[in-house]
């Protein structure tokens, strides 16, 4: 069959059929924009967007067009509750696009410029991070919970050292399946079908090797969850329930920050400084210590950047070993 060029197929056309093809390609041009952004900036973005909508309504403001002076006491009154530069950030470009979307001009205007780097002197940009489970740590909390074969103690060590030693984030962690999961001669080779930094899906491959000792050891962790769990497809990680079962449905998210922050607790620290990036920050800190290359931990972690590897190190300068093991 003869290929036809897009000009000659719209040449084709009717006055109708051209309106309607326009009217198509502007649902699919809706429906591609909508995918440009992870559900959790959507999330972010919508609760920014709500903060302050009933911030001006208790303040009796317009809020869409907004002026200057109510943008300003906005971010003044988040700035004096307490919340970060960043987060004030996000919000006006929240509010931006919101505007940009309704047809009102935002223009970014010298009491704005102010107000916002005003802001930034004040309260600083950087972000505090959680603090790292480092190798150590990890190891202390591994070896508070029972060996035994307890459904809720089997599934919490593989967690923790799977979610160590992968240094996957946890929506990527709950989003696995153990089709996902390949076990090899030197461990397992994890396929991610989608992360944070690869908003196109191409998927990427990491490897977690056997450990030195059995009881820290990820490989081994994960083949006794799937044996005593049952679980032969869908998600690895589950809900176990306090009858010892294995729920069908899939993890949350927050359950991987509760189950850390329990152990935390379990090992006399404080729940509020570690949260549950703490194990990927553990993981890139105690990489950095022992001398491993950043390039060699990027392909583990799925940094673009060494950049984004700095604001995960949470102790510097690091020590001198030449050992490349991690300590498990």
């Amino acid at each position: 069959m003869e290929r036809v060029s897009i000009e000659e197929s719209v040449n084709t056309l009717s006055i109708q059929e051209i309106e309607q093809k326009k009217e198509q390609l502007r649902e699919m041009v809706q429906e591609i924009a909508k995918a440009s952004k992870s559900e959790n900036t959507k999330k972010a973005y919508r609760s920014d967007w709500n903060r302050y909508t009933t911030w001006c309504n208790q303040m009796q403001c317009i809020h869409l067009p907004a002026t200057d002076d109510t943008l300003s006491m906005y971010f003044a009154d988040m700035m004096m509750v307490g919340y970060k530069t960043s987060t004030i950030i996000r919000a006006l470009s929240t509010i931006q696009e919101a505007h940009r979307k309704a047809g009102h001009p935002f223009n970014a205007t010298p009491i704005l410029d102010s107000v916002v780097q005003g802001m930034k002197r004040l309260n600083g940009v950087k972000q505090k991070g959680k603090e790292p489970v480092k190798a150590d740590l990890l190891i202390k909390l591994i070896d508070q919970i029972p060996v035994d074969d307890d459904l809720l103690h089997v599934r919490d060590r593989f967690l923790l050292l799977f979610g160590w030693s992968s240094s996957m984030r946890r929506s990527e962690l709950v989003n696995l399946n153990v089709e996902d999961i390949q076990e090899e001669k030197t461990g397992l080779v994890v396929h991610l079908q989608k992360s944070k930094t690869d908003q196109e899906s191409a998927g990427r491959w990491i490897g977690i090797p056997f450990g030195d000792h059995p009881t820290t050891c990820p490989v081994l962790a994960y083949q006794k969850w799937i044996e005593r769990s049952g679980i032969c497809e869908g998600a690895v990680f589950r809900a176990v329930n306090r009858h010892r079962q294995v729920r069908a449905r899939r993890m949350n998210a927050e359950s991987i920050n509760t189950i850390l922050k329990k152990h935390i607790s379990a090992a006399g620290l404080k729940e509020e400084d570690f949260g549950a990036h703490s194990l990927r920050a553990g993981y890139v800190t105690t990489a950095r210590e022992m001398n491993v290359p950043d390039h060699v931990i990027q392909g583990q972690t799925g940094h673009t950047s060494t950049v984004m590897l700095d604001r995960y190190t949470r102790n510097k300068p690091f020590s001198k070993n030449n050992s490349p093991k991690l300590g498990l």
